[in-house]
């Protein structure tokens, strides 16, 4: 395919994914018919098959566009930052930079999330497909609960380390703080690196940084006053 078709298949497909995200968001997954698809792309109701295929797959590869941030459909553990949090010696660091990195992930994933729960309702073989994205999903959670350990450890098993950031940075959650509770991301993004840190971190490493704050606190009580 010479450069100048493949720059026209990527326009074409990005019409069709754009154009797909917002019916389902404004009509529902149900009511959104293919021909609907087509004609708000602008494009033939066949050219909408031969690209995606149904409309499962125009949800899936709508998550997989937010989760990765780009078209390539890489893994969330080749982001250019997970290298930057493998790369990081200090923990706390580390549950900072994570929790920056789930944000973004999070910001972009919300809208999708509310797709597919609504398809997940209405077709069986979506729910089943949905099931198989939340078990890579918990796959996805036990890296990162690798990723954020680096070599200090954490303070639980890796087990439960992986469920709790597959529950922290569900989008279920987000929405719940964001949309429920009126949190600003700003405020959402600190409360999950305080969260990390509280709950995977390990215990020496949490101590310290207790212990740490009470001397800080304890010496500017000391201190006299000029």
């Amino acid at each position: 395919m010479s450069p100048r078709r493949a720059e026209q298949a990527k326009a074409t497909r990005r019409a069709i994914l754009e154009s797909a995200r917002r019916l389902f968001l404004s009509n529902g997954y149900g009511a959104t018919s293919i021909r609907a698809i087509a004609e708000e792309a602008g494009v033939a109701v066949q050219t909408v098959y031969a690209v995606f295929g149904n409309k499962r797959q125009l949800v899936i590869e709508l998550l997989e566009d937010a989760v990765s941030g780009d078209e390539e459909l890489i893994s969330v553990t080749q982001h250019l930052e997970t290298e930057a949090i493998r790369a990081e010696p200090d923990p706390r660091r580390r549950a900072q930079l994570g929790a920056a990195l789930s944000r973004k992930i999070i910001e972009r994933v919300l809208h999708v999330f509310k797709i597919t729960s609504d398809a997940a309702a209405v077709d069986p073989d979506f729910a089943e497909l949905n099931q198989a994205m939340i078990a890579r999903r918990r796959a996805e959670m036990a890296d990162g609960a690798t990723l954020l350990a680096g070599h200090d450890g954490l303070r639980v098993s890796p087990d439960d380390a992986a469920a709790s950031l597959f529950v922290l940075c569900s989008p279920h959650v987000a929405q719940l703080l964001t949309e429920h509770l009126g949190w600003s991301f700003d405020r959402y993004q600190t409360w999950l690196a305080d969260a990390i840190e509280r709950l995977i971190l390990n215990d020496q490493i949490a101590d310290e940084g207790s212990s740490t704050s009470r001397m800080s606190t304890s010496t500017a009580q000391a201190e006299p006053a000029p």
